[in-house]
């Protein structure tokens, strides 16, 4: 199916995506991405009801604060939110009802621009893995903590390390304990994708890696090819959760 000629479509959508440290939206209208804001509040959403005049919202939730977001939006736009009870546009095989709404929007993110097999990766607060098979299937993933949940823990369940905040170099061996605490850090996280990059394409021949997050531009240059960055993969992702409910598709 061509999941970019859906999205495609004149009526504004508002897509809001609720983290766990802070809310993003986009608006789009003809696909195109017309208006952003990655500190958005309830009262700003309000504005944009207002003056965009949105058709349609849809939001995913991970964090707190939906309840807030839903009054605004339930009532003057044809609100959704994202999760496994919506129509997706890829095989669910997970075996569990728990699915994050950030990781099933990736993932359908993603459609708009790689051919499965792919691996949605999400450097967020967490480190999520989604993988579709080369049948579109959703065959499982994986989660770790980010680079700033690493800092932390070391901070807070240790004695004496300071806590120190994200950079985005490090030596592989240390000459100072802040150093040491950065490379394990920021050269495990890349250790460790490295490895999951390789083991899934392995089984996946010709996987590529749709990479997003605060931490995506980080890690980029560092991870193997071929690897592609999409800021927007999780709003993207519920724009064509919304219209692949809203619009008449084949089953």
């Amino acid at each position: 199916m061509n999941f970019r000629a859906l999205i495609e479509r004149p009526e504004p959508v508002l897509c809001i995506d609720i983290g766990n440290s802070r809310a993003k939206a986009c608006l789009f209208a003809n696909g195109t991405l017309v208006a952003e804001d990655r500190l958005f509040t309830p009262n700003t959403a309000r504005l944009w009801v207002e003056k965009y005049q949105p058709v349609g919202s849809i939001v995913c939730a991970v964090g707190e604060g939906r309840d807030a977001y839903l009054e605004v939006l339930q009532g003057p736009t044809h609100c959704l939110e994202v999760g496994l009870h919506l129509r997706l546009p890829f095989e669910n095989q997970y075996r569990s009802a728990t699915l994050g709404a950030d990781r099933i929007a990736a993932l359908a993110g993603a459609l708009l621009h790689l051919q499965p097999p792919f691996l949605a990766l999400d450097a967020g607060t967490a480190l999520t893995y989604d993988v579709l098979d080369a049948q579109g299937r959703y065959v499982g993933g994986a989660i770790s903590p980010g680079l700033v949940m690493r800092l932390r823990a070391l901070h807070q369940l240790t004695a004496g390390l300071p806590l120190l905040q994200p950079a985005e170099e490090a030596p592989l061996a240390g000459l100072s304990t802040e150093d040491c605490m950065m490379s394990g850090a920021l050269n495990g996280i890349i250790f460790e994708v490295q490895a999951f990059q390789q083991g899934l394409a392995a089984q996946h021949p010709g996987l590529q890696t749709a990479l997003t997050g605060g931490g995506a531009y980080i890690f980029a240059q560092r991870l193997a090819e071929p690897i592609f960055v999409l800021p927007n993969l999780v709003p993207e992702g519920q724009l064509l959760l919304y219209w692949y409910q809203t619009v008449a598709v084949p089953a």
